[in-house]
């Protein structure tokens, strides 16, 4: 293994997460990594429809989608 190479690598790696774009982008994960750790199967089968809404808009594609609601309620015909 090229170690030199590796340390060189996982330098430049350190360095650009000191960034505050990717510093925010790993907040934003670990906020949501702590968010759905707090769900277990009987909370997700007794949620209602908000709660559903705010439990499948942190999904990370769903961030990007602009009608989450109509998403929700194609989800919801076919379960």
């Amino acid at each position: 293994m090229n170690y030199e190479l590796l340390n060189t690598k996982v330098e430049h790696y350190l360095n650009k997460i000191k960034t505050e774009d990717i510093f925010n982008d790993i907040n934003e994960r670990k906020e949501r990594e702590e968010f759905y750790c707090k769900y277990n199967r009987e909370k997700i089968i007794k949620m209602d429809l908000d709660e559903f809404y705010e439990y499948i808009g942190k999904l990370c594609a769903m961030i990007i989608w602009g009608n989450k609601l109509l998403t929700i309620h194609t989800s919801l015909c076919f379960v």
